[in-house]
């Protein structure tokens, strides 16, 4: 139980639960825009081309994206939560 806590503390910002090699975000563990908090997505990098020489007219930019030790697989999460009561109709 130490190690899984650890494990999530290190890997999921201690929102959710390593599993293999992705962290299942608790309910709570997402923004506002959906995405998850609980292990965010790294940022791409853009740096200029180390293959190709820049011109006067051109300039190649690389995108560099790494793919962290341990990401993030949205499996299930919680849309909407609503109460739902039965309605009668009295008036008959």
């Amino acid at each position: 139980a130490l190690q899984e806590a650890m494990m999530s503390v290190l890997w999921c910002s201690a929102k959710g639960d390593v599993i293999d090699d992705w962290c299942r975000c608790d309910s709570n563990a997402f923004g506002t825009d959906g995405l998850p908090t609980c292990a965010p997505l790294p940022q791409p990098m853009l740096k200029l081309s180390h293959s190709y020489e820049p011109s006067s007219s051109l300039v190649i930019i690389e995108w560099n994206h790494a793919e962290p030790p341990i990401g993030v697989r949205i499996v299930d999460y919680l849309i909407s939560q609503e109460k739902v009561t039965e309605r009668t109709d009295h008036s008959k």
